[in-house]
């Protein structure tokens, strides 16, 4: 609770957010953000105002890289929705790339799994050849088998 208000503190500072826009965006007076500012006891409600007013100036400044005018508050408002538009656009191109990703990598491995039973039978089959390669060039001497065991 402290720690969000010293913050906002320390931003409506390093901004230089001019207090009545800000109080106007936070829907109170502008003394009330001089007291908030000054770390003055307040109604709770007040302060998450203050608090939420602040981190949509610097979301929308920053965003855009230009200090936008607070005032009139349709405007800035529309700035706002844009930049979390643009947000939420960026965040589902993120979500397709990643979906086609992993669809890629879900098919090589179905082509991968599928496969497996192939490679069996042609490594089943290779070494078939290679024992009937042996035999066709005599390379199993009579020695080496016996028919019936010996007793």
């Amino acid at each position: 609770m402290f720690n969000d208000r010293t913050e906002t503190i320390q931003i409506i500072r390093e901004l230089e957010i001019p207090v009545v826009p800000l109080a106007e965006l936070a829907q109170t007076t502008s003394p009330r953000i001089s007291e908030f500012v000054k770390g003055r006891g307040m109604n709770r409600e007040v302060e998450l105002r203050v608090i939420r007013a602040v981190a949509q100036v610097k979301k929308v400044w920053q965003g855009y890289q230009i200090k936008l005018p607070i005032v009139p508050l349709d405007a800035f408002q529309r700035a706002l929705h844009n930049l979390e538009f643009q947000e939420r656009l960026d965040g589902a191109e993120d979500l397709y790339a990643r979906k086609a990703a992993l669809e890629a990598e879900i098919k090589r491995r179905e082509l991968a799994h599928a496969a497996e039973p192939i490679r069996s039978a042609v490594s089943t089959t290779n070494r078939a050849n290679g024992v009937l390669d042996a035999v066709g060039s005599n390379q199993c001497s009579a020695h080496s088998v016996r028919y019936p065991p010996s007793a």
